[in-house]
């Protein structure tokens, strides 16, 4: 059994991309929501196409005694979308993915890669709650071209906090505008230099079903 394991704190174009990118590749997808509103709102999404599920964070613990050691484990946050080439293949080891920060619909990248998920068994990465997961990272083998990171709109969780009083649509507008408008700087929202991407896309991408252009009607 492969199980996308997950931190999700609100974006739902983070966890669109996440489900279309791995449908009918993972056995189920598991959502730690750290905020009430949140699991309410990924439990609607529940169906037979994409078998979602989601948790209180607090609950991590009591979930993962679901699972044997030997199902596979897929972790990471929500915006660290793994590619399906990495969590398809044989992995006798941990690893973690290697991953480019994406910004802004795919144009640009951060030329620094981070590292993003962790894949495997849920015996192998010794931890009961996958806490100690984020900080062993980097003693795992690292796969390169394993994914992406998202950070649209310049880390849109932060641009889109002053709009979450306002209805839905115009917080995708405003989305939009900024996304249209900032690449130009390519500068980062961190003040960073950005780079044209052009390295491996994600499958939803490649079916031209790129984030921006989604009507999102959840």
């Amino acid at each position: 059994m492969i199980v996308d394991a997950f931190v999700y704190e609100g974006e739902r174009m983070e966890l669109q991309c996440r489900l279309y990118e791995l449908q009918g590749l993972v056995h189920r997808h598991i959502a730690f929501c750290k905020e009430q509103d949140d699991l309410d709102r990924v439990r609607k999404l529940r169906s037979s196409e994409y078998p979602l599920d989601a948790f209180p964070f607090t609950d991590v613990e009591s979930v993962l005694r679901q699972f044997g050691d030997d199902d596979m484990f897929v972790y990471s946050d929500a915006k660290c979308v793994p590619a399906r080439a990495a969590v398809a293949m044989e992995h006798e080891e941990p690893i973690v993915l290697m991953t480019p920060r994406l910004v802004y619909s795919m144009k640009y990248a951060v030329e620094k890669p981070v590292f993003g998920a962790v894949i495997g068994k849920r015996g192998q990465l010794k931890t009961r709650t996958f806490e100690g997961v984020g900080v062993a990272r980097r003693s795992y083998l690292a796969y390169p071209d394993g994914g992406w990171t998202m950070n649209w709109f310049g880390g849109n969780l932060t641009i889109l906090k002053g709009f979450e009083n306002h209805p839905e649509k115009a917080m995708r507008m405003k989305a939009r505008e900024v996304a249209e408008t900032y690449p130009r700087e390519k500068i980062g929202p961190d003040g960073e230099m950005l780079v044209s991407y052009t390295g491996p896309v994600p499958n939803w991408y490649a079916d031209g079903h790129a984030p921006n252009s989604w009507d999102l009607t959840w």
